[in-house]
């Protein structure tokens, strides 16, 4: 199924990581990946992150000023065992290692990152493996460069360029949310946890970094037993395009898979795309 979404801006790197993990954070939460909204969660994790980090502080500190040691005691009492250090719950460390697995992906969809790469297309795949998708979402993207995003340019710009810019690039992902939301009810439901995985679509290159894998002759056409997958294509349109963007099929562009991936949590009470 192919949405197109026509933006008001020009397409750059800044826009486009701004959609993408907009995006990623939707998926993983409509399609019961997540406990709650990715925000939410990931705040309230470094909020008891930093609480431990308090308490281990004030542990450490001693209860007496170092001018004004306590009273020896007269009888030396006897040496009590050893405190055994507090291990947290199994359901915290899940969610621990979800998060981290969520900022660990972030950390490739920065601007930076995605106009070094050159990268046109994104897909995100949600099941057991690239070639075994239970949904994908494919984000195509216009740019007027034809090697991939260009670099961020709000750098150039006053505080108020800069407050405008970030307004926009907000109404853009939000617009991309929002195409989601209205095909929903074509977007099959993932049950269970699964992964999520990340692959980009970008000139042949053996300079990027050995987190990517190459996957020459990969498919966006999925068989699932008799069922034919394919994935909810997201088409960006540049403010100043004619509508006509297209993805153009060329061997000096293949799909590169991202090792890090993103391993969603069992939710008992599903909420449904």
């Amino acid at each position: 199924m192919e949405i197109p979404v026509k933006l008001k801006v020009n397409i750059d790197a800044r826009v486009a990581s701004a959609i993408v993990t907009e995006v990623v954070k939707y998926l993983l939460y409509f399609q019961n990946q997540s406990p709650g909204p990715v925000d939410q969660v990931m705040q309230e994790v470094k909020e008891a992150a930093d609480e431990s980090r308090c308490e281990k502080v004030a542990e450490s500190l001693p209860s007496h000023p170092a001018n004004h040691p306590p009273p020896q005691p007269l009888q030396q009492p006897q040496t009590a065992p050893p405190c055994k250090r507090r291990r947290m719950k199994t359901a915290d460390r899940k969610l621990c290692k979800f998060v981290r697995s969520v900022e660990g992906v972030f950390e490739f969809l920065q601007p930076d990152f995605l106009a070094q790469i050159q990268a046109t297309d994104i897909l995100l795949i949600l099941g057991a493996s690239a070639v075994r998708p239970k949904m994908a979402c494919q984000l195509h993207f216009q740019s007027d460069s034809s090697s991939g995003f260009k670099p961020s340019s709000s750098e150039d710009l006053s505080e108020v360029g800069k407050s405008k810019a970030s307004r926009q690039t907000l109404d853009c992902a939000r617009q991309a949310v929002r195409a989601l939301i209205v095909s929903a009810s074509e977007a099959p439901v993932v049950s269970g946890a699964t992964k999520m995985f990340l692959l980009f679509r970008a000139p042949v290159s053996e300079s990027l970094p050995l987190t990517f894998l190459p996957k020459r002759g990969y498919t966006t056409q999925w068989r699932r037993g008799r069922a034919q997958i394919k994935p909810f294509l997201l088409n960006f349109d540049n403010a100043s395009s004619n509508g006509d963007s297209e993805m153009v099929e060329s061997s000096n562009f293949i799909w590169y898979l991202c090792r890090s991936y993103i391993r969603g949590m069992h939710v008992s009470s599903p909420c449904g795309f």
